[in-house]
């Protein structure tokens, strides 16, 4: 069992999808294992699910108290691997993925890896020089200008917008995840703006029409409709191709 979405979804790429027996109740994709019992998530696991179903291993990213001391319990192993937002530690994560599902001797993991870099760097060439500065729009509140959380530096996304071949308006307003002040974005604004479809509910009308209600410059918005987008897992080039299609998608007739 796998306590991350990214990391279910890496083993999955990485062809140990028949070794995972339960998911947790955020996992989405891919579909052949959307059928496995679900066991709630890292912060509220369901124990005695998990005691029932008895998982040779658990899989955590970061500290889990909880679920350090219900393995020590049952005898279970527990490994940890980091999947962070870094592009580097998402890419190195799947390779410890690999050592812990398949064994030192699996070369699995360098393959799929190899090849994501690939995709990236085929992404990162065909792009032009950045010249926009793009504010990436990971939620916001329904129907109204407020609310509005992005990505910062330090973050794959951030790296990913790059990649895209744009500059993150929000990476020199801090670092991580935060809420961005609308004075901030009247103040400065940016040349567009990328909200994420998964979490923003809404048509391109809706769209213009509450982003029409900030003073000043008149700012063009798209969506970003690549469901993967925010998960720090093997679908990152997918989800820089997504970026660089929405990005495109401002100077089409």
């Amino acid at each position: 069992v796998l306590f991350a979405p990214s990391m279910t979804e890496a083993a999955c790429v990485l062809g140990y999808s028949d070794k995972i027996i339960a998911i947790t109740d955020y996992d989405r994709w891919p579909e052949e294992i959307l059928d496995r019992p679900r066991i709630g998530g890292a912060l509220d696991p369901d124990l005695e699910r998990l005691a029932v179903l008895d998982p040779e291993l658990l899989i955590l990213q970061g500290e889990n108290e909880q679920l350090r001391r219900f393995a020590e319990r049952a005898g279970l192993r527990i490994a940890d691997v980091k999947m962070d937002d870094d592009l580097e530690s998402i890419l190195q994560g799947m390779l410890r993925l690999d050592d812990l599902l398949g064994g030192p001797e699996s070369r699995r993991g360098e393959k799929v890896v190899d090849s994501i870099r690939t995709r990236l760097d085929s992404i990162a060439g065909s792009r032009a020089e950045a010249s926009q500065d793009v504010l990436l729009v990971l939620s916001r509140t329904p129907h109204v200008l407020s609310g509005i959380f992005s990505a910062g530096s330090g973050t794959f996304l951030d790296e990913l917008l790059g990649i895209a071949g744009v500059r993150n308006w929000a990476a020199t307003r801090g670092p991580g995840y935060f809420e961005v002040p609308l004075d901030a974005i009247v103040a400065d604004p940016p040349d567009l703006v990328l909200e994420f479809g998964g979490s923003i509910k809404g048509d391109e009308v809706e769209r213009a029409r509450v982003w029409s209600t900030l003073p000043g410059k008149r700012i063009e918005v798209r969506a970003v409709d690549f469901e993967g987008l925010m998960i720090p897992g093997p679908r990152i080039a997918e989800s820089a191709e997504a970026l660089a299609t929405a990005i495109d998608h401002r100077n089409a007739p």
